[in-house]
């Protein structure tokens, strides 16, 4: 499909809305639509609107440079769909923050009406295709950073984009839900070189245009797809040369896939969690966390704010990939624990998830590791070692809990009070000299039991290496 015929806007009626129904004014007279511009992809984390933000003084224009028209070195074409703020994308997203549409957020937007337009926004995008693939998920970016003409993309979740009139004018669905799939339905078909879907999972090569140094278009071949393709090929050359060498490479690809595909989990809930290109609502966060729950009831209840963050960030920084199936219930694990004792900003939050899925790739990488036979080990001699460290690590946790104990005691154990506050106030007002000492100690006392407190982080996390000890023992002794 070439654009060869433009629209352009000459009025100022051009309205960009988000799927919940939050309108901005887009007041940029000349804007074409259904535009395609050139940018580059950009590696790292996701967009940070702190550092990458453009200065309110030197906004990037909403209308296309000739650079992007027209495309340089190592750029890819993308569909321009609507506008992202600038320095606070998610100011009225809703995602973590309880249902997104109930009457009091529904009137709030209607006494908004339509926002004047923000000074400084940025554009969103969606890649330009060969074909379209009405299976795969919509990839939006942000255009951001523009050098010599040319914009930098990163990804951005669905929730943070004013869409254009042209992508809502064919918009039917009714609640927030149904509008997601559709718009990014739209999005794919008015960024798709074809509508009907490739023949067959091959890369089309484009001559480039002579008078341009125009570069291919982006295509995606998902993972999947890819693993498919290696196997149908071995299975070829196996079935033709019965080849030892050509089943024993059939066998490793096999390995190496299914192990990872076999783990895919089957639940609604918990597949939303595992699409990475928009965030989570709170209506499928409670659905994921009930499904957990359901199939994993001992675990610690887990809180709707620390597994939206967690999402967000896989969303953000584009790691969501790196995450096996298999290890899913871990990740959430590991990292709500290890959000919960940090800050709950994005920064805190993205190193958490790198962090884990580095522990994750790790273990991965044991579970593959071939074990030495036991003949040419001492089995005996390695638990009887084991089995030392645990005594060892239950000492040490003995020891804390005495430290806490004493900790509590040294200033005459605590008292009950409303708050600090309540107790600054009685220290404040004690006239006797006695009872201001009492007061004092009690002071002391809390001091002690907050350190008490810190410390039993550590000490529940040494129990849990002690419990996981000792179930190995136990599995080796009956093997």
């Amino acid at each position: 499909m070439e654009y060869t015929t433009q629209s352009y806007v000459t009025d100022g009626v051009d309205i960009a809305k988000t799927h919940l129904g939050e309108q901005m004014s887009i007041d940029t007279k000349g804007r074409v639509m259904n535009q395609r511009i050139y940018a580059k992809t950009s590696t790292g984390k996701g967009y940070d609107a702190k550092t990458e933000a453009p200065d309110d003084e030197h906004p990037i224009s909403l209308l296309a440079t000739q650079a992007e028209i027209d495309s340089r070195k190592d750029t890819v074409q993308y569909l321009v769909v609507g506008i992202i703020i600038a320095k606070e994308p998610g100011r009225y997203a809703t995602s973590g923050q309880g249902p997104s549409r109930n009457k009091g957020r529904d009137a709030e937007r209607k006494s908004r009406g339509v926002l004047p337009r923000e000074p400084n926004v940025l554009r969103a995008l969606v890649p330009v295709t060969a074909h379209l693939d009405p299976t795969s998920t919509p990839l939006y970016r942000i255009a951001y950073g523009q050098e010599n003409g040319i914009c930098k993309v990163k990804p951005m979740v669905f929730e943070n984009i004013f869409f254009f009139p042209e992508i809502w004018e064919r918009v039917s669905a009714k609640n927030a839900k149904e509008k997601k799939t559709e718009i990014g339905q739209i999005c794919k078909s008015l960024a798709a070189d074809s509508q009907n879907p490739p023949e067959r999972n091959v890369i089309s090569i484009k001559k480039r245009r002579s008078n341009t140094n125009q570069p291919e278009r982006e295509f995606t071949v998902s993972a999947q797809v890819n693993s498919a393709n290696r196997l149908k090929l071995q299975h070829d050359v196996f079935m033709i040369s019965k080849s030892a060498v050509a089943l024993q490479a059939l066998q490793e690809t096999i390995r190496s896939i299914l192990p990872d595909l076999r783990c895919k989990p089957n639940n609604a809930a918990i597949l939303e969690f595992l699409q990475y290109e928009k965030a989570l609502d709170a209506e499928e966060t409670e659905s994921l966390i009930s499904a957990i729950q359901k199939t994993y009831p001992e675990l610690p209840l887990m809180k709707k704010e620390v597994v939206n963050s967690l999402h967000q960030s896989l969303c953000r920084t584009g790691l969501g990939p790196k995450l096996p199936y298999k290890f899913l219930i871990q990740f959430l694990r590991f990292g709500h624990e290890r959000v919960e004792t940090r800050d709950m900003n994005d920064n805190s939050v993205d190193q958490v998830v790198e962090s884990t899925l580095k522990d994750i790739s790790i273990w991965a990488e044991m579970e593959t590791l071939q074990r030495t036979p036991a003949k040419c080990v001492d089995q005996r001699r390695s638990l009887e070692f084991l089995g030392g460290i645990c005594n060892e690590l239950k000492d040490v946790v003995a020891f804390l809990e005495r430290q806490a104990q004493a900790l509590r005691e040294q200033h005459g154990g605590l008292t009950m009070h409303k708050s600090v506050e309540e107790l600054s106030a009685k220290i404040g007002q004690c006239a006797g000299a006695a009872a201001l000492q009492l007061l004092e100690e009690q002071w002391f006392a809390l001091h002690a039991d907050q350190m008490a407190m810190s410390n039993q982080g550590g000490t529940n996390r040494i129990r849990e290496l002690i419990t996981i000890i000792e179930r190995y023992i136990t599995g080796c002794e009956h093997l």
